[in-house]
């Protein structure tokens, strides 16, 4: 009875193993999938559908902002649509930050979001500047991210 119940326990270990690596394959899969595809509703559409597979993925939430940030740039002649997907792209930004706080790129895009976002909505609550300190005491080797917030 006892060996049993312990084969019992191990399939089950197995398959939930198994329905993890499933669902972290999924969620690369979708993050993957969005770098072949240029229209920015699409990748978004794909990247949120690899957050739900694996919301543990920090380059899914990075690439998401990303998106929203390219689509904020392309609406700038709606005010209204362009400062809605700059707070999406800092939302996702922050969120790829959460899961990764050591993340150079992520703290300098969300920067940038920042500052466009601050010229269409003055009462934005966090600090572009911050973000640019906080990229540059990360960037170590990389000139050429140094150079863009020694520029800021």
């Amino acid at each position: 009875m006892m060996k049993k119940i312990k084969n019992i326990l191990l399939i089950l270990l197995l398959i939930g193993i198994g329905l993890i690596d499933v669902a972290v394959y999924r969620g690369y899969h979708f993050h993957h999938r969005s770098d072949t595809t240029s229209r920015g509703e699409d990748k978004i559409a794909l990247l949120r559908e690899g957050g739900r597979f694996y919301p543990l993925n920090d380059l899914v939430y990075y690439e998401l902002g990303k998106a929203y940030f390219e689509l904020g740039m392309q609406k700038l002649s709606d005010p209204a649509a362009a400062r809605e997907f700059f707070r999406e792209s800092t939302e996702a930004f922050r969120r790829s930050l959460a899961l990764n706080p050591a993340s150079q790129y992520a703290h300098y895009n969300l920067a940038q979001t920042l500052q466009y976002r601050s010229l269409l909505d003055p009462d934005v609550p966090l600090d572009p500047l911050e973000e640019y300190w906080k990229a540059s005491r990360l960037v170590g080797e990389n000139n050429e991210m140094f150079f863009e917030v020694g520029k800021i």
